[in-house]
């Protein structure tokens, strides 16, 4: 015997899980047994799943709520199986149709955010390529930059080293006085 969470009735019967409740509990009212678990929390069998079609339609063909219960209940109370037997005969072709529809309605759609999925993760793994890509692409550039800074360093280093012995060769030269340089004699 197949049973269905509230949760699970409700996007079936495509009703918010307050409606289901209040659904539920007019059922009960009038006498219709839902079942429950050891926790007292309701579950949904097939049969229910008909039941509650047949209060939706009633309801939409402007019997009130409180009616379509009572038609639904009275009508199953007057037919020789109970909702406590899961029976094949209780299901009509039309509901059987219904749920084979609504079967594969979700298995559509469950299909579609497989396919979904699978794009967003395709899309991930290229994006993280794309990261990966950028960052060496920052890290090469930032050792060229650190190689440039450190052999412009010792450029200027060697530089320095020059200008220094180039001064202490001028240094170790006598200086020549003022008209020597001007008439350019040279003691040497």
């Amino acid at each position: 015997m197949k049973v269905y969470s509230p949760a699970d009735m409700a996007v079936m019967l495509q009703l918010k899980p307050a409606t289901l409740r209040k659904y539920s509990a007019l059922l009960e009212q009038y006498g219709y047994k839902i079942g429950r678990n050891s926790q007292g929390h309701r579950y949904y069998r097939d049969e229910d799943i008909i039941t509650l079609r047949n209060i939706i339609s009633g309801n939409n063909s402007g019997v009130s709520l409180e009616q379509s219960v009572q038609n639904v209940v009275s009508m199953d109370q007057d037919s020789s199986m109970t909702n406590d037997i899961n029976s094949d005969e209780s299901l009509n072709d039309s509901d059987i149709e219904e749920l084979k529809s609504m079967v594969q309605e979700q298995s559509d759609m469950i299909s579609k955010q497989n396919e979904l999925i699978s794009q967003l993760s395709d899309r991930l793994d290229k994006q993280s390529e794309q990261l990966s890509q950028q960052q060496e692409y920052i890290n090469t550039r930032l050792e060229e930059r650190d190689q440039a800074l450190l052999q412009s360093m010792e450029d200027k280093l060697e530089t320095k080293k020059q200008i220094a012995a180039a001064e202490e060769s001028q240094e170790e030269k006598p200086k020549r006085g003022f008209f020597s340089r001007l008439f350019k004699k040279d003691d040497d």
